[in-house]
């Protein structure tokens, strides 16, 4: 197998796809509540301006100039569920897959623009519903506090998105314009990744056997590949 053969692959970068992991989560509320459809008409990566008209509810996924990579600490860690392999001999070309090298972490600022106050406070409990875990129970392996999101345009990975904290920001000049305005910041957390190659396991055991007083009966050398001996 080659790097050129692996399934997945990266079409921006880890902060780019979160950005339009965001999106997709604003984009995708559409519910009723109260007899009330809720929606948003148009997400925006910036505002348009002054000039251009659009009819709310609208929202903005706006990401801050600055981003921050922790270091994951020592080598880099390879993710086993990434994995990609045809072959499992050892005199075979190596498998390949992701060793997340470092984590990326920022906090996105989504801002609502609603005709109304009524309408406003019903998209901000539809934004709360948006970034909870589903099918909350009491099990340890329920992921923490906030929503798992793919990303498919970074290698078919993960993030996880929380919210973080919450304002109304109504303002005399959007209240002319009979607009109500609230922002969130969401947390963004999700592993930079980077393809590298994975060779077989292939440990090797002697097994000897021995009488009761200490002599060798026999000697056994196997040797393991991929968990099969060889």
């Amino acid at each position: 197998m080659h790097s050129s053969d692996f399934s997945k692959s990266a079409c921006m970068d880890v902060r780019d796809a979160c950005a339009l992991a965001l999106s997709r989560v604003i984009e995708a509320i559409d519910r009723d509540i109260g007899g009330q459809r809720v929606h948003f008409a148009h997400v925006f990566d910036e505002w348009p301006t002054q000039e251009d008209k659009y009819d709310p509810p609208a929202a903005c996924v706006m990401a801050p100039p600055e981003w921050t990579y922790s270091d994951s600490g020592g080598a880099p860690k390879l993710l086993e569920d990434t994995i990609e392999s045809k072959d499992t001999g050892p005199n075979d070309p190596p498998s390949f897959g992701l060793y997340k090298t470092a984590e990326m972490i920022d906090e996105f600022d989504l801002q609502i623009r609603a005709g109304s106050t009524a309408m406003r406070s019903l998209l901000k409990l539809a934004i709360e519903d948006a970034f909870q875990t589903r099918n909350v129970t009491m099990n340890p392996s329920v992921p923490p506090y906030g929503l798992l999101l793919d990303l498919p345009e970074y290698w078919g990975l993960t993030a996880r998105a929380a919210l973080q904290k919450g304002s109304n920001t109504d303002s005399e000049d959007a209240a002319v314009r009979n607009q109500r305005e609230a922002s969130f910041v969401i947390s963004m957390q999700a592993p930079k990744v980077q393809l590298g190659a994975v060779y077989p396991f292939t440990p090797t055991v002697t097994e000897v056997l021995q009488t009761g007083d200490g002599r060798t009966i026999s000697t056994t050398t196997s040797t393991f590949t991929n968990g099969i001996r060889s």
